[in-house]
């Protein structure tokens, strides 16, 4: 599997990184820091999972959000919130995030997230 992680803080591109290079099935793992940078690994890779934050720099979120629905419409998207734009994570559903995580009190669920979402990949349909 490939992971794009955009966020505009390398912290936590790091961290989420790291809990993750321990996945066997997580093959590449890139990053972005803005929303220029994501939409070239788009037209660059394929990819299987992108875990963006809300709010990459120029607010254009829903506009990457779209852009990666209309190229790769199998890559799933999961989108970091905090907990106070939590009322944001029924917009972004609707624009086709597949999942919406707080990432202040929901972060270290990702790992275990990525886990399900590697074992349906690989034995799709169990």
């Amino acid at each position: 599997m490939t992971v794009t992680i955009i966020d505009n803080s390398i912290e936590i591109i790091q961290r989420i990184s790291e809990q993750l290079m321990g996945n066997q099935v997580i093959k590449n793992i890139f990053h972005a820091l803005s929303y220029d940078e994501a939409i070239d690994l788009l037209h660059q890779h394929e990819h299987d999972i992108f875990l963006m934050d809300l709010d990459i720099r120029s607010n254009k979120a829903v506009k990457l959000l779209k852009e990666i629905k209309k190229k790769q419409k199998q890559t799933i998207v999961i989108v970091l919130v905090n907990q106070s734009e939590k009322h944001i994570a029924d917009a972004f559903k609707l624009y086709g995030a597949d999942y919406v995580i707080d990432k202040y009190h929901e972060f270290d669920q990702i790992p275990e997230l990525m886990n399900t979402l590697a074992q349906n990949k690989t034995n799709p349909g169990q």
